[in-house]
């Protein structure tokens, strides 16, 4: 399985939470997997493949739909914990996003939308979403202030299988954990989604930790 994530310079992310995020996939990880960061800057101890655009912020992400990057795509957001096998997440086939934590469409909820930290992107699902983006970006950026989440449910709303349907062991730092200040046993995965960062939540901060050289 190819694992991206995506580092855009000049904000709060970092070389490091990339090399953490690269840890912790590969001590949850039976078999090896291929770990590639898209980046504007070079990583070291990680492979990276440079991104093409200046597209700013999150929108730096969809740099994931382009086509010369062949093959499916298992994406994970830099302030991604793992804390479980993330095998089964590998072998899921499919288009697969996850339900907005908040926007779930449960009774009483906002209807169901889509999260994009986590994300299984097969190569034929990419290019629509890559067609309508890259024709515009400015114009869908200004059209979508709320981020890419809301331009891909334009696309995969329908189409997309929920994470949370598929590996029970993915959950949200602040919906499933922060109140109880633990994170449940079954958990593999877990999601932060603006502040905090992982890395400021003190039985996360070992894993940003790194040797001097």
């Amino acid at each position: 399985m190819r694992i991206f994530t995506v580092l855009k310079s000049g904000r709060e992310y970092l070389p490091l939470h990339v090399r953490a995020l690269k840890r912790q996939i590969e001590q949850h990880s039976a078999t090896p997997h291929e770990f590639v960061c898209l980046t504007d800057i070079p990583v070291a101890g990680v492979e990276c493949i440079r991104l093409d655009h200046d597209w700013p912020g999150w929108w730096a992400k969809m740099e994931l739909f382009r086509p010369d990057l062949r093959g499916s795509i298992l994406y994970f957001d830099l302030d991604t914990v793992i804390t479980g096998s993330i095998e089964p997440l590998c072998q899921v086939a499919g288009l697969t996003l996850l339900r907005d934590f908040y926007r779930d469409g449960a009774p009483g909820h906002q209807p169901e939308g889509l999260g994009s930290g986590l994300m299984l992107l097969p190569e034929a699902d990419r290019m629509t979403p890559w067609l309508s983006f890259s024709r515009n970006p400015k114009l869908l950026m200004n059209q979508f202030p709320g981020g890419d989440q809301r331009f891909l449910e334009m696309h995969y709303q329908h189409r997309a299988a929920r994470w949370q349907d598929l590996v029970p062991g993915v959950v949200s730092w602040k919906v499933h954990c922060a109140q109880r200040g633990t994170v449940p046993k079954a958990a593999a995965v877990v999601c932060f989604h603006g502040q905090p960062r992982p890395w400021a939540v003190p039985r996360f901060q070992n894993l940003y930790q790194e040797a001097a050289p």
